[in-house]
């Protein structure tokens, strides 16, 4: 990993904390110099990783047209280097960037291409992630029984992992179910 991805990841890390708090982003026009200087020097084989981080940081600065290519790019160099893994996390981040459009059908598609990506490559952790955020979405459109049975996969996915963490997150996201929304 060279030393400019590593900064790029700071940055990114210290700019997503920094808009979860409220604040406006850190970032200025030298993080966008040092991204591309990042591109430049990492091998092509983790540019898609960095395509992603640029991605994120421009979905919380609410770039949407943006984060769009920057997630495309990165399943674009995911798909040259065969990396199933950043693969489903650009799928899955372009899912949750249509979600906040309120394109849910996009936002389904893609979520569903994140899941088979992962499984594809054997990420068992991210595909529990990946159906854990469907089932939500699902849920919250009004498909309850589909959103359950995903988180329901989920749980299973988590406890056969040993995952302790997600199988207590996919618990609580599936007894959250508003009364009178489901019959027996």
């Amino acid at each position: 990993e060279c030393d400019t991805l590593k900064i790029v990841k700071y940055y990114q890390t210290l700019n997503t904390i920094w808009i979860s708090l409220g604040k406006e982003p850190l970032l200025d026009s030298s993080f966008y110099v040092i991204l591309k200087e990042a591109l430049v020097q990492a091998d092509s084989s983790q540019k898609d990783e960095i395509y992603i981080l640029q991605g994120n940081v421009l979905l919380a600065e609410g770039k949407m047209v943006e984060a769009f290519q920057a997630y495309l790019n990165a399943v674009e160099m995911s798909d040259t280097f065969g990396n199933k893994v950043n693969m489903g996390i650009a799928y899955n981040n372009l899912g949750l960037l249509f979600r906040k459009l309120a394109d849910y059908q996009q936002a389904e598609a893609y979520m569903q291409k994140a899941r088979m990506a992962r499984e594809d490559g054997g990420d068992v952790r991210g595909l529990t992630v990946s159906t854990v955020l469907l089932g939500e979405m699902l849920f919250h459109r009004g498909r309850y029984m589909e959103g359950l049975s995903y988180y329901d996969e989920a749980l299973c996915l988590a406890e056969e992992q040993e995952n302790y963490v997600q199988v207590g997150a996919t618990r609580y996201c599936s007894i959250t179910v508003p009364r009178g929304t489901l019959r027996d």
